[in-house]
């Protein structure tokens, strides 16, 4: 897709009529698209209404890691559209166990993502699609204690029998300076978001103590300072 850009070629679109979908499609694949494209009915609810599942499936095709994460911020450029900038993570067993068992019954082996929404129409959550890799994300699980790294040389290395297990660890994970976090976030979740920092239960990406790289760290503190302006630019406060 990116391959063939066109003129508003956006990561995602929100099309309301009819004429606008052929008027995306037109321009798609008149740039040289060659593949399919995807029309998902648009869920209500802001970002917080996000979710992610994160799992690792071992050599034997068995579910041994799973860890769900509330998403409460996405980003909002046009190129960055729905990728995740705040996560904070949150059990649920009954979707966990729904999809442990889809996983088992394809016998899939390896990491799998899935993004999902709930949709307060009819109180479900909604599958959008599998990603067959961790996502770029996926640094809140490791945030919350699971690092991924471990479960691939235990299984495969060490040869190890994996037990089984949801992640319960509390845990917040952001791209993006906490002053942003709060502005574009609703106010009902900053309560817990300052626990979690307080307690010392938030993770950046970005931000590594021990980096001795000037360049590194000067170039990290360019990319969380532009946030802000994207985040005015492209986004709505909420608080």
């Amino acid at each position: 897709y990116w391959e063939h850009p066109f003129e508003g070629n956006d990561k995602v679109f929100i099309l309301q009529t009819m004429e606008e979908l052929y008027d995306v499609l037109d321009r798609c694949y008149a740039a040289g698209y060659p593949d399919t494209m995807i029309i998902q009915d648009c869920i209500p609810g802001d970002d917080s209404y996000m979710r992610v599942l994160t799992n690792y499936s071992d050599k034997n095709g068995h579910v041994k890691m799973m860890c769900l994460g509330h998403v409460l911020l996405e980003e909002h450029t046009p190129h960055g559209l729905g990728n995740h900038a705040v996560i904070m993570t949150e059990k649920n067993e009954e979707i966990c166990m729904k999809l442990k068992k889809f996983l088992e019954d394809i016998h899939y082996v390896g990491f799998s993502n899935f993004d999902m929404k709930y949709d307060e129409r009819d109180g479900k959550l909604k599958l959008f699609e599998i990603n067959c890799r961790q996502g770029r994300s996926n640094y809140y699980v490791t945030g919350a204690g699971f690092n991924i790294a471990r479960y691939l040389v235990e299984d495969y290395i060490e040869d190890k029998e994996l037990p089984f297990e949801i992640c319960e660890n509390e845990s917040l994970w952001q791209v993006v300076p906490s002053d942003v976090a709060r502005d574009f976030i609703v106010s009902s979740y900053h309560d817990k978001m300052k626990q979690l920092e307080k307690a010392g239960k938030m993770t950046n990406s970005l931000v590594y103590k021990g980096e001795k790289n000037l360049f590194h760290r000067l170039w990290v503190w360019y990319n969380l300072k532009r946030q802000r302006k994207n985040y005015e630019t492209y986004a709505v406060k909420k608080s």
